[in-house]
């Protein structure tokens, strides 16, 4: 319980003196060093990361020229279902997709890491950025072990006013997604397509 206690504090230092980047890192690296198998390494590191690097220098107020994320793939449009399948009971991992051009990754990632450890203190949450193509980035959030509780996830992101503060409407695309379909989804790389596979077995059924 120290650990946490111990990441919940440096949160609060945050909020408190968000200016003191020294004193934050300091009070980081004393947790990562102290507690080097504790589930609050990951996020620790991602908080660690996010004051050593700062935003980066491609953070944009508008989508990027020709960036259309979940437009209509006019070469896959017909591929819609993509083979995806419904499975609520199955582990569920929740995604954000962001234009690589316009998307401040390391402050969504530290915003994410707040957000978790403000609102699941006794759960523990892996989250990932990565490369999903030349024009896109992705953020995973892990494990989840049903659609509902995904979906309680991805409702508390949507009611949160400081996580996607930085970005406008169009600037990214966020769902929850079975570990399954997740393989598929990785591949085909066709956002579109599972968007719409999202809003009609999630959003529109009582989960």
């Amino acid at each position: 319980m120290r650990d946490k206690f111990g990441l919940l504090g440096v949160m609060a230092q945050a909020k408190i003196n968000p200016g003191n980047k020294t004193l934050l890192k300091d009070k980081l690296n004393s947790l990562v060093f102290k507690f080097p198998e504790s589930e609050v390494i990951e996020p620790a590191k991602n908080l660690l990361s996010y004051l050593e690097k700062g935003p980066s220098d491609s953070v944009r107020t508008t989508v990027a020229p020709g960036l259309r994320i979940g437009a209509v793939d006019e070469a896959g449009e017909e591929d819609t279902e993509a083979g995806y399948t419904y499975a609520k009971d199955d582990v569920h991992f929740y995604v954000a997709i962001l234009g690589s051009n316009n998307a401040d990754v390391n402050r969504l990632k530290y915003d994410i890491t707040n957000f978790n450890v403000e609102n699941f203190d006794q759960d523990f949450f892996e989250v990932k950025s990565e490369v999903l193509s030349e024009n896109l980035l992705m953020i995973t959030v892990r494990n989840f072990p049903d659609a509902k509780s995904g979906l309680d996830y991805y409702r508390g992101l949507l009611a949160d006013p400081v996580v996607y503060a930085q970005f406008g409407e169009t600037d990214y695309r966020h769902f929850i997604i079975s570990k399954d379909n997740y393989s598929i989804f990785f591949k085909n790389k066709n956002v579109f397509n599972y968007i719409r596979f999202f809003n009609e077995n999630y959003l529109n059924q009582d989960n």
